[in-house]
C-alpha cells in the first residue's frame, strides 16, 4: 500500500491516534510536541495546555500523593537525556477523585538535526494493574487459607497422635490382665475343660495376643515423627543391624545378595526400622521354596534422591492390592498368612518424612520388590551413573 503524498500530515495523524499520552521534550525538558491524548489528559486534570512548559519543572514541583512518582519520572528523563541510560520505565498510581487509575511511563531518546529529544509516553494500565492486584489479593487469601488449613491439620495430627498414644497405653493394662488370667486358667484348669471350653479359651488367648500386638504397633506408629536432624546414614550398616535381629535358624535358611549401598540423609533409627519391617515382611510372606532376597540400589529420577529396593521370591500379593498394602491395619491374606497391617504403614510414614516415596512392584516371575526413594547424602562424593554394584553374599 502506498503512503499518502503528504507524509508529515500522515505522521501527525498517526501520532494523534496513539492511545498513550505522548509528548516530546527538548534537552531542557520543554514540551515541544504533544499528541491529542496528552492534551486531553492535561485539560481533564488541570484545565491548561502544557505545550511549551518545562515538564521537568512540573514533575519536580509536584506535591501530594503523586510526588514520588513525579520525582522519579524527572530523574528518568534526565538520565535518558544525559545518556546514562537508553530507556526508562516506571509504573505508578495516578488516582483521581472518582476513579482508581494506574499508568506506566516509558522514556526514550532520539536525535534530530543535531539536537537531542526525549519521547515521554504515559500508558493507562489500569485494567492490567487491577487484574494483577486482584490476583495478588487472591494469592494472599489462598496462602492464608493454606497456612490456616496446615495449622489445623498439624493440630489434628497432634491430637490424633496423643489420642492414639493414650488409648494404646490405657488398653495395654486390661489386655495384659486378660492374657494373664487366660494363661492361668489354661495352666490350672485346662485339663478339666471340655473340648469346646478348651477351644474357646485358646481363641481368647490367640486374639488377646493379637490385640496386644496391634496396640504395640499403634504405639510404634504414633511415636514416629519427622526427623529433627538429618545426618549421614550408612544403609549397609543399618541393613546389617536389621539382619542381626533375625533368629539364627531363620537367617540360615535365607540367601541374600546386597548391592553397594549409597549413603543417604536421614534418621538412622527410623531407616533401620524401615529395613527391619521390610525384612520381617519378606520372611513372613515367604513361599514354600527357599527364600532369596536382593537388596538393590540405583539412581532415582531426581539427582537428589537414590532408589533402594528389596526384592524377594515370596508369595507376592493378591492382584490389584499394591496400594491397599500401605493402608493402616489393612491385612492382606496370602495363602493363609495374615499380617498385622502396620508394617508397610510405618515404612510409608518414615519414608515420606524423609521426602521420599515407597511403592510395590510385582516381579515378573515370583515375589515382589518394595522400592523406596531417599535423599542422597549431599556430602558424599559419588560417581554418576547407576549405583547398582557387585553383589556380596551375606550368610
Amino acid at each position: 500500500m502506498d503512503l499518502p503524498e503528504q507524509p508529515l500530515r500522515f505522521a501527525a495523524a498517526a501520532f494523534d491516534a496513539l492511545s498513550a499520552h505522548v509528548a516530546i521534550l527538548d534537552e531542557e525538558g520543554r514540551i515541544v510536541l504533544e499528541n491529542r491524548m496528552w492534551q486531553r489528559f492535561s485539560c481533564d486534570n488541570g484545565g491548561i495546555s502544557t505545550l511549551g512548559a518545562n515538564y521537568l519543572h512540573i514533575c519536580e514541583r509536584a506535591t501530594g500523593d503523586d510526588a514520588a512518582s513525579a520525582y522519579a519520572t524527572a530523574r528518568g528523563i534526565r538520565q535518558v537525556l544525559g545518556g546514562q541510560t537508553d530507556f526508562y520505565e516506571l509504573e505508578y498510581p495516578c488516582h483521581s477523585p472518582t476513579e482508581e487509575r494506574y499508568f506506566a511511563v516509558r522514556i526514550t531518546a532520539f536525535e534530530q538535526d543535531g539536537r537531542k529529544y526525549a519521547l515521554v509516553a504515559h500508558e493507562n494500565i489500569t485494567r492490567r494493574k487491577q487484574a494483577e492486584l486482584e490476583v495478588r489479593r487472591l494469592n494472599q487469601q489462598l496462602e492464608q487459607r493454606v497456612l490456616e488449613r496446615t495449622e489445623q491439620l498439624a493440630r489434628s495430627n497432634r491430637e490424633l497422635t496423643q489420642l492414639a498414644q493414650v488409648a494404646s497405653h490405657d488398653l495395654q493394662e486390661p489386655l495384659r490382665i486378660i492374657g494373664s488370667y487366660s494363661d492361668l486358667l489354661w495352666h490350672r484348669f485346662g485339663n478339666q475343660l471340655p473340648a469346646k471350653g478348651s477351644s474357646y479359651l485358646q481363641h481368647i488367648q490367640h486374639h488377646t495376643g493379637r490385640a496386644r500386638s496391634l496396640v504395640r504397633a499403634l504405639l510404634d506408629l504414633s511415636s514416629i515423627s519427622a526427623p529433627e536432624k538429618m545426618q549421614c546414614v550408612d544403609l549397609a550398616e543399618q541393613w546389617a543391624a536389621a539382619w542381626q535381629g533375625l533368629p539364627d535358624e531363620t537367617a540360615a535358611q535365607i540367601r541374600v545378595q546386597v548391592a553397594s549401598l549409597p549413603a543417604v540423609q536421614g534418621d538412622p533409627e527410623q531407616l533401620r526400622l524401615v529395613l527391619t519391617q521390610l525384612l520381617d515382611n519378606a520372611v513372613q510372606f515367604r513361599a514354600s521354596r527357599p527364600l532369596h532376597l536382593r537388596l538393590l540400589a540405583c539412581d532415582a529420577d531426581s539427582p537428589h534422591l537414590v532408589q533402594i529396593g528389596l526384592q524377594d521370591n515370596g508369595t507376592g500379593l493378591p492382584q490389584g492390592s499394591s496400594d491397599e498394602a500401605f493402608e493402616m491395619f489393612k491385612r492382606l491374606h496370602v495363602r493363609g498368612i495374615a499380617g498385622q497391617g502396620t508394617g508397610l504403614t510405618i515404612c510409608e510414614k518414615i519414608v515420606q518424612f524423609h521426602g521420599g516415596e515407597i511403592w510395590l512392584e510385582p516381579n515378573p516371575a515370583e515375589g515382589i520388590t518394595v522400592w523406596m526413594t531417599l535423599p542422597r547424602w549431599q556430602g558424599a562424593q559419588e560417581a554418576s551413573g547407576a549405583l547398582l554394584g557387585e553383589n556380596r553374599a551375606v550368610s
